[in-house]
């Protein structure tokens, strides 16, 4: 087990950078130290928050009280795939019937964003099949392709992934005090010991990548497949 600990680690150490790098071409200058900084620097909080998934949990856990948990009640809803999807629809109809152009592809950025990075995030949680907190397994408990899809689908977490490929481009056009929602996603799965400290910050750094990547490149990506070609 301490093998595949060390093997994990390694893994997302040169996984976060290489998405980042992999993006590089499609960028200016500034938005490529942007993605290579945050790679760099979400590896290495990655790292530390596995060695300490557990006692940071503990101390989240021992600090619950009623606001916190109207607090991340709210915020845990912001992660949800049966509302971001919808709400990002609803932005991209507005943006239609406003007329508002600049709207309208932010919405479309989210939503290649949130294509991207769920892809990312499921195949990873199959891939390590690291048990939640819930299941009182320890946070390195590890039982790969797991039959319990729940229970063992913890690395990375989901809803981080999620809220941040969704908010990120509109943090980027319109404000960034809007990475408060995503911000609050991940600590509302801490809190309700859903995921582990690793899970979210992996997550969230998939979500901002993805999303950063889409709101800022400056070409398209194309791929081709029997001579159909694909655009976006």
């Amino acid at each position: 087990m301490f093998q595949f600990k060390q093997m994990l680690i390694l893994i997302v150490i040169l996984l976060i950078p290489w998405i980042a790098g992999a993006q590089k071409n499609f960028l200016d200058s500034t938005d490529k130290a942007v993605l290579t900084n945050t790679g760099i620097a979400s590896a290495f909080l990655f790292t530390g928050a596995f060695i300490m998934d557990e006692p940071i949990g503990s101390l989240v856990l021992s600090g619950e009280n009623d606001l916190m948990d109207k607090y991340t009640h709210f915020a845990n809803y912001m992660g949800s795939k049966k509302v971001v999807l919808p709400l990002n629809a609803l932005v991209f109809t507005g943006g239609i019937v406003s007329g508002d152009k600049g709207l309208q592809q932010t919405s479309f950025n989210a939503f290649k964003s949130l294509l991207a990075s769920s892809a990312v995030t499921i195949s990873l949680k199959y891939m390590t099949g690291r048990s939640r907190p819930y299941t009182d397994d320890g946070a390195y408990a590890f039982d790969p392709f797991p039959r319990d899809q729940h229970a063992f689908r913890s690395l990375p977490s989901g809803h981080a992934t999620l809220a941040f490929a969704f908010f990120t481009p509109f943090a980027e056009k319109y404000s960034r005090w809007l990475y408060a929602v995503p911000f609050s996603v991940g600590i509302s799965r801490i809190y309700k010991n859903q995921h582990w400290t690793s899970d979210v910050v992996l997550g969230s750094a998939i979500g901002f990548l993805t999303g950063y990547f889409f709101q800022h490149k400056n070409r398209n990506i194309e791929v081709s497949f029997n001579g159909i070609v694909i655009k976006f």
